[in-house]
């Protein structure tokens, strides 16, 4: 508890001028299971979403998360379960769902696109589109709201379903953008 006693005062002084929490584990111990648990439980208490970019096979870390975004091998990893196909995807999401008990897990399946598996139920695939890069440049996971997920497929907000194709970087920027993120509830 005393470890994190900076970074929980800093986030109890920031969480109310946020629209959301991402929380990007790295699996280098920073975001221990007590400091996760404390953040998760801040950010919906001030009614935002949190939105977790996992690390760790035990995705339980995360409960209660709005989102969770695992590439297909952080998903086989945590799932114990096969990724072969969107029915297998969706049943290893299924499964960390079942404990982790996120609103949502946004499944990043580089140039397959994305597929989202809601707590009820509701299935989205979000396909990639081929850009003129070769080289792959980060574009960070993204997720919609923390209970309107509707909007991943709709085809405002592609960066995270980017497949590059040309060589050299290619940063991606408002102009790339088909529309600015929506401004969430509080």
């Amino acid at each position: 508890m005393r470890r994190n006693a900076g970074l929980r005062a800093a986030l109890d002084e920031h969480i109310g001028a946020v629209q959301a929490l991402i929380l990007s584990d790295y699996g280098k111990g920073l975001l221990s299971p007590e400091l996760l648990a404390y953040a998760v439980e801040a950010a919906r208490g001030a009614g935002i979403p949190v939105l977790v970019d996992p690390k760790a096979r035990d995705f339980t870390r995360y409960h209660r998360a709005t989102c969770i975004t695992p590439n297909l091998k952080e998903l086989a990893a945590a799932s114990g379960m096969p990724v072969g196909s969107d029915t297998e995807v969706a049943a290893a999401a299924r499964r960390v769902m079942r404990d982790a008990q996120p609103a949502a897990v946004l499944v990043t399946r580089s140039e397959h696109g994305m597929l989202l598996v809601e707590a009820d139920g509701t299935m989205a695939a979000v396909p990639a589109r081929a850009r003129e890069v070769f080289e792959r440049v980060r574009c960070g996971r993204y997720c919609d709201r923390g209970i309107d997920f509707s909007h991943m497929h709709q085809g405002r907000h592609s960066g995270a379903g980017d497949a590059h194709r040309q060589r050299g970087r290619w940063r991606r920027g408002r102009e790339n953008l088909a529309q600015p993120l929506p401004t969430w509830p509080r």
